[in-house]
């Protein structure tokens, strides 16, 4: 009859018992390490492809780094070369804008030029024509009897002409006079080649010692007579004369020295 395997194994030896157990155990703990290995090695391959995964992602991103980058340097170098195409188109509107305002400076200096010029050649010019003394004067007289006639030798009408004038026994001409706190003549228009009627110009004689020196020649009855007016174009003029009277020249005035400069002086425009 055949023995069960516990019988057979009540029958064995404490040796072969220790010998089967010693057995059991290596081979279990063989069992234990093969699965220990293959678990360690199941978790090595699943990290290994994480691994690779994740290289794979790395190199992915930076595959596309590299190309953003080269994308920024691109877009870069385009607005570098966009900014200098700008600054070309700045630099050369800026040349031509100067060029503009030195060819319109220009312009406008030539048409002052022309404009002054056509002024100078059509503005009015007033002066005296003719200057009245009725008679002469007698020791006693108190006023002295004047009258002026203004003549406009211009080309267009003089505006608002006034004279003012200064009288006195000298025997040198005056010296330049204020004329701002003096009496002037009601205004007149004067055309283009036209005279002005008489203006009286009466003077009052102050020192009667002055007149007895008129008289005997040592003094002269010198007036300085100053003329302003305006013309067309809006700019003021002014035109100032001397003039000189010795007794006895049956009332003629003439004129100051001998040259024009002497005499005369104007200026062009104010």
């Amino acid at each position: 009859m055949a023995m069960s395997r516990w019988q057979r194994w009540k029958q064995t030896t404490i040796a072969n018992k220790w010998l089967v157990l010693t057995g059991a155990i290596v081979a279990l703990g063989t069992i234990g390490q093969v699965g220990i290995a293959v678990f360690t090695s199941h978790l090595m391959n699943r990290q290994l492809t994480e691994m690779k995964t994740s290289s794979a992602d790395t190199h992915d991103l930076a595959v596309a780094a590299e190309a953003q980058s080269k994308q920024a340097e691109e877009q870069t170098r385009k607005m570098s070369q966009s900014l200098e195409k700008t600054d070309s188109l700045i630099r050369q509107a800026t040349t031509q804008a100067i060029a503009t305002n030195n060819l319109a400076r220009e312009a406008k200096r030539s048409a002052d030029i022309a404009q002054d010029a056509f002024q100078l050649n059509e503005r009015p010019w007033v002066g005296i024509h003719e200057l009245r003394f009725p008679r002469e004067l007698a020791l006693g007289d108190r006023e002295i009897e004047l009258a002026v006639i203004l003549i406009n030798t211009g080309r267009t009408p003089a505006l608002n002409a006034t004279i003012i004038g200064v009288w006195d026994f000298r025997n040198t001409k005056f010296p330049p006079q204020d004329w701002s706190n003096l009496i002037r003549s009601d205004p007149a228009l004067l055309f283009a080649s036209q005279t002005t009627g008489y203006i009286p110009l009466n003077v009052t004689i102050n020192d009667q010692s002055q007149l007895v020196s008129y008289r005997a020649r040592k003094l002269a009855l010198y007036g300085l007579v100053r003329i302003e007016y305006a013309d067309v174009f809006g700019s003021n003029h002014w035109t100032e004369q001397c003039l000189a009277h010795v007794f006895g020249e049956t009332g003629v005035f003439r004129f100051c020295g001998s040259g024009v400069d002497e005499y005369k002086s104007h200026n062009q425009k104010d």
